[in-house]
């Protein structure tokens, strides 16, 4: 129905009705989407990259382990859903080669105060090949306490990513030009290697709103007063946990080069965050009347915060920090206008990320059935990934003071939902 949408945190005003009769079924496949389309490591789950550059825009410490990021759930992608009534969906995929692809949604609400809700999917693959069995496991779960008096509101997020995948390392020969009639017979150059990533990721944001107050009804003898948010100050605490194994048993000396021990090939790398931040956001919106009130296009959110990081690598413990200010203005969807916009800036000012600088911003019209046309511009100016500048294992160890790399990306996008058509170009 109308009344049963679901929406995401960044844009919390602009709301999308579910659409009950559609589950695009025959998108099956994780890494082939609409999209940018993406190269998998010979089976559902296993690690994979995009055959399109992508701008990756996300600021912070990066471990550099990226090859399962399009299987995972994360705070931007979460999508929280507003209901009357239970809603469920689930759906289950079975294919060749034990292949099973199970994955669903649950929201409810309580009174019109207590929305909760979990989005899960699980993803088990043996593959073809010999030693690429997949098993990835995630989840997002959520809750969000709103007061009646429209003040306070207290949210919880849990998210959980975990991926236990076997890596093969490819195959010496050509599986398509062989002697060999099935190719789980094809020989491959690692026999008992495995990545293990997980991550356990929790916030808790607490919001108190001010505003003006305006009639929202009335009964036969009371009318009934509800606040207009305006201004709206949060604390959000976030803590994760998150950790990355390779091992290898039985190692083949040819593959691993310097990398290369007798016993076993291992990697370990942890790491706990801590971290807070405030956040300070405006809505533009004006009362009408006593009982009235428009929503204009103008949506101002600062953020300031601070994150601890304790690292682990091979057993050696260390820690590092950021902090970091930030700034946006966008359009608000709730005022219905046509015309749509997001301006951001991020600046780490201290910690690992010193001088890290991200700079976004998009801008475009919807004509309505004619489509919508949009233009980007991103500049981003940032530290390499953790693994890149610090290993300490035996035989290796490397410490370096990498350059920023320095990124600006122009684009368009032309989009036209109803008829499934899309053209962007990115330069």
């Amino acid at each position: 129905t109308k009344n049963d949408t679901w929406f995401i945190g960044s844009e919390p005003e602009k709301r999308y009705v579910i659409d009950s009769s559609i589950f695009n079924i025959e998108e099956y496949n994780e890494v082939q989407r609409n999209g940018i389309e993406y190269a998998h490591a010979g089976n559902t789950g296993s690690a994979a990259y995009p055959l399109v550059y992508m701008l990756k825009k996300n600021a912070g410490l990066n471990l550099g382990y990226n090859q399962y990021d399009v299987y995972r759930y994360t705070k931007d992608s979460a999508r929280y859903y507003q209901v009357i009534r239970p809603y469920t969906e689930l759906s289950i995929i079975i294919g060749l080669l034990n292949e099973q692809l199970f994955q669903g949604r649950f929201a409810n609400q309580h009174k019109g105060l207590i929305y909760y809700g979990v989005d899960f999917r699980r993803i088990s693959s043996r593959g073809i090949y010999t030693n690429s069995t997949t098993n990835d496991n995630s989840f997002n779960l959520y809750g969000i306490f709103n007061s009646p008096n429209k003040h306070w509101s207290v949210q919880a997020d849990l998210i959980y990513n975990s991926f236990k995948v076997k890596e093969h390392g490819g195959t010496p020969i050509n599986p398509f030009d062989s002697v060999f009639f099935r190719k789980n017979l094809v020989p491959v150059t690692l026999s008992s290697a495995e990545n293990h990533y997980r991550q356990v990721d929790f916030y808790l944001k607490t919001s108190y709103s001010i505003g003006k107050k305006y009639f929202s009804g009335r009964t036969d003898t009371v009318r009934t007063q509800e606040l207009m948010p305006v201004f709206r100050i949060s604390h959000q605490l976030n803590i994760e946990s998150n950790k990355n194994r390779f091992r290898d048993k039985t190692p083949v000396e040819s593959f691993y080069g310097s990398f290369y021990l007798e016993d076993s090939v291992f990697n370990d790398l942890d790491y706990l965050k801590i971290g807070n931040a405030l956040m300070l956001d405006y809505h533009a919106r004006k009362l009408t009347s006593d009982s009235t009130y428009t929503e204009k296009n103008f949506i101002a959110e600062a953020e300031a915060g601070f994150d601890y990081y304790l690292l682990t690598q091979n057993r050696l413990k260390s820690n590092t920090s950021n902090a970091y200010v930030g700034g946006t203005f966008r359009s608000n969807g709730a005022s219905k206008s046509k015309l749509f916009y997001r301006a951001s800036v991020k600046y780490y000012y201290y910690g690992w990320n010193q001088n890290d600088l991200l700079v976004d911003g998009y801008a475009g019209y919807d004509f309505g059935k004619v489509g919508m046309l949009s233009g980007f511009a991103t500049y981003q100016l940032k530290e390499a990934p953790y693994i890149f500048e610090r290993y300490t294992s035996h035989p290796e160890n490397w410490q370096y003071s990498l350059p920023q790399t320095n990124t600006l990306g122009v684009g368009g996008k032309y989009q036209n939902i109803p008829y499934g058509i899309t053209a962007d170009v990115t330069y």
